[in-house]
């Protein structure tokens, strides 16, 4: 269709500053905000807890360099001679659990990220609401801001913990009508009413805007991660803002939601009316911080089932393993991560690419290069604001032979069985022994020496997850564990060996090892694999 002159400037009029870089409604640019401005709050969260671990390793002395600005600037109510006082050290800690959660990783990794990447992946044009995209930025922002506000007000920030349990957040500072834990309480609101929003935006435009053809089965990982964290937050949220407003109205109007009868401060009955119940604010702010793991984690776990099977397609005759370790390394960062394995421990790569009777911890070369009949284990791990996630898979090159496919088909068998075992209140030894009772039914064997291992902040947390072992034995498996669950088998003995680079594990007889491995988190309804495709 033809348009008339001057139609397009009428549509594409310039805009001012304020409406392109601080009042926008491009996806591309409120990311942007809401990236740099949790970075701030990462940065402010960051400062607080170095502060706290300072004073306490030198108990009683001035804080250098900072100790005079909190004095200048709290008053010696709060940090007489530079040394921070008991009142300012809880607020410090209730503060900086606060914004690490609520200012700065989930708006990172949700806000930036989610807002940014998502209409890009999916063929969108922009966020299905882009208003809303713009007021969820702003609400956040207020909400941050009144959160330190309330640093300067008479009494100081709340001082009640990050998860303002009451009674004690109800009774703090109950001599001033509008203190830190009533402020706190507002910011919350606000912080919550933000995530909604954006939780919904990014539902709507997953679901409504997509390009045509783009099934849901055809959806980026990362995306599938977004998607399900939105529905998580739109969930999980809305409980603990009923509850901020239910305390709120404790502090303010003398209700009881939360108080019960016969409280006692500073030896004197207080004066509600009692009746509430404590344990119902417990219920309602555990309703979000038990799925805010996954909203944590979940990210990190799609960066690295993408980077993997982007890895895996690269795998042909004639490409080296090197080739396989610069593709993972430009994409994992072209997504914002990092390798996990890049520099740990020393290790030179970001990938471990095991060909053959390697095992685990192959060292990627421009000289090993793969031939049809090889099989070679891909092991990547990738780190996103600040959780890892880990997994393996191990891929023909071209036609293999049937003892090549039986030894990959019964390893990638014995992780599901072992996954299958995952579920709060079962022992970790049900997991390994599921594996090795497949594995060695099949005249296969499981290494030893090298086991699987909890996972999230670090690469490898407590417990061990060994791929052998006795039912009912073990740790109990409970909600919230996290755990890499990695088979690795081979078609000869188990014994292993080590190369001299001093890092690549090979068989101790040369025959072929696979490996497989999932991140898998324990619920009370059974597994829930993190890193699928």
């Amino acid at each position: 269709m033809a348009g008339t002159i001057g139609s397009a400037s009428e549509h594409h009029a310039p805009q001012s500053f304020w409406r392109r870089y601080i009042f926008s409604t491009d996806h591309k640019v409120v990311g942007i905000q809401y990236g740099l401005t949790a970075l701030v709050f990462l940065f402010i969260g960051y400062g607080l807890v170095a502060l706290m671990r300072w004073q306490l390793a030198y108990p009683g002395q001035p804080i250098p360099i900072f100790g005079k600005l909190l004095l200048a600037v709290l008053g010696p109510d709060m940090a007489d001679k530079g040394i921070m006082s008991p009142d300012l050290y809880n607020s410090f800690g209730a503060m900086h659990g606060t914004i690490m959660v609520f200012l700065a990783i989930v708006p990172l990794a949700v806000g930036a990220f989610g807002n940014y990447v998502v209409p890009l992946q999916i063929g969108a044009p922009d966020m299905a609401f882009p208003k809303l995209n713009m007021m969820s930025y702003w609400v956040y922002f207020c909400g941050g801001v009144i959160m330190l506000v309330s640093f300067f007000i008479p009494g100081g920030a709340a001082k009640s913990g990050w998860t303002s349990y009451s009674p004690l957040a109800t009774v703090t500072d109950a001599g001033y009508l509008i203190n830190g834990q009533t402020l706190w309480l507002i910011g919350m609101v606000f912080l919550i009413t933000s995530s909604l929003l954006g939780s919904i935006n990014i539902i709507t435009t997953v679901i409504q805007l997509r390009a045509r053809g783009l099934g849901w089965m055809r959806l980026p990982f990362f995306v599938w991660a977004q998607l399900v964290t939105a529905f998580i937050l739109l969930l999980a949220f809305p409980p603990l803002e009923a509850a901020g407003v239910l305390q709120l109205c404790d502090k303010l109007f003398g209700s009881s939601f939360f108080l019960p009868t016969g409280l006692v401060v500073g030896g004197k009955p207080l004066e509600v009316s009692g009746g509430g119940s404590p344990l119902l604010w417990q219920h309602l702010f555990w309703f979000l911080a038990h799925p805010e793991v996954y909203v944590l984690i979940l990210p990190a776990m799609g960066i690295v089932a993408e980077v993997l099977a982007l890895v895996s397609e690269a795998v042909k005759p004639g490409a080296s393993t090197l080739d396989l370790d610069r593709i993972a390394y430009e994409e994992v960062v072209r997504r914002g991560a990092t390798p996990a394995f890049l520099g740990y421990r020393g290790y030179p790569a970001s990938i471990c690419a095991s060909v053959n009777s390697e095992i685990v911890h192959g060292i990627p070369r421009a000289d090993r290069i793969l031939r049809e009949g090889d099989i070679v284990s891909l092991d990547f791990g990738a780190v996103y604001k600040g959780y890892v996630g880990d997994s393996a898979v191990t891929v023909p090159v071209g036609h293999v032979s049937a003892r090549a496919r039986l030894l990959l088909k019964t390893t990638e068998e014995a992780l599901a069985i072992g996954i299958q075992k995952v579920r709060a209140g079962r022992h970790l030894g049900d997991i390994g022994a599921a594996i090795q009772r497949h594995v060695e039914a099949r005249g296969l064997s499981v290494v030893r020496k090298y086991v699987g291992h909890g996972i999230g902040e670090r690469m490898h947390e407590p417990p061990e997850v060994p791929n052998f072992g006795e039912p009912d034995k073990g740790l109990v498996l409970a909600p919230g564990l996290v755990l890499a669950i990695e088979p690795m088998v081979n078609l000869g003995t188990w014994e292993t060996r080590e190369l001299d680079d001093g890092w690549t594990v090979v068989t101790a007889d040369g025959k072929l090892s696979a490996h497989f491995e999932h991140t898998v988190a324990v619920t009370e309804d059974g597994p829930a694999v993190l890193t699928l495709p």
